[in-house]
């Protein structure tokens, strides 16, 4: 039986193998995926293919390429080559959910480097991605704004009086948050609202440090609610007036 060699296959041209049929190699593996179908298709051994991935290095890079764009068709788009709408929306709950691409793409069984490759050949999964990423900072971002100025729910209570159970809707209510208060103050106007003021004093010349500053300590409830309100009016006063950019 003769031994199927690579030049069969692919020329080579100053020991190069021709790209055009590089391209034919990757598209193929893209398409057929396992190894046994790819050997099938140039009708040599899975040994015979495999030996060639493990000895040339531009036929391994051709082949694990596809092999990582493959996935993405797999996951993402039909055989027609459209979105799957419903797996682009898993993709994008799971940013929402804190992870990070790195462990997006452990769960995808890629690389992180191969995941954010994926963003130019497929901007829809690019798109989920960020989107999901924006979603999951509005959700923290809105968080904080509940914890800084109070907030409140239903909650329902039970009581034992006189001989009967009673059940009863109330409201659970939440006080402002100082210290969620002084980290949004101090992101958003950080020259009146820093907490550690450096100055540097000279007294029988040793540095002397003043202690971190609180400015809220010893404020009420009712009155930290106020001022998280005033703020907030102050802030989007100077955006609507051309300020800062969110």
């Amino acid at each position: 039986m003769a031994t199927t060699k690579l030049s069969d296959f692919f020329d080579e041209a100053d020991g190069n193998l021709d790209p055009y049929e590089l391209q034919n190699f990757r598209k193929v593996c893209r398409e057929l995926g396992t190894q046994a179908k790819i050997a099938a298709h140039y009708g040599i051994s899975p040994k015979t293919l495999f030996n060639w991935l493990t000895t040339v290095p531009a036929l391994k890079e051709a082949y694990e390429t596809a092999s990582i764009k493959s996935k993405a068709q797999e996951y993402f788009y039909n055989e027609k080559g459209e979105p799957i709408q419903e797996s682009l929306t898993l993709l994008r709950r799971m940013k929402e959910k804190g992870l990070t691409n790195a462990e997006i793409a452990d769960i995808l069984g890629v690389k992180r480097d191969a995941l954010e490759g994926w963003y130019e050949e497929y901007p829809e999964i690019e798109d989920a991605l960020k989107g999901g990423k924006q979603n999951a900072v509005a959700a923290v971002v809105a968080a904080l704004f509940k914890s800084a100025i109070g907030f409140s729910h239903p909650e329902t209570k039970f009581f034992a009086y006189q001989g009967s159970i009673i059940e009863k809707e109330t409201e659970k209510q939440y006080a402002p948050n100082q210290r969620s208060i002084e980290y949004f103050l101090q992101n958003q106007d950080p020259a009146s609202w820093k907490s550690i003021q450096h100055i540097d004093l000279k007294s029988d010349g040793e540095s002397v440090i003043p202690k971190p500053q609180r400015p809220l300590a010893g404020m009420s409830a009712e009155d930290l609610q106020e001022l998280m309100k005033a703020a907030m009016i102050v802030e989007n006063a100077r955006r609507a007036a051309g300020g800062e950019a969110s």
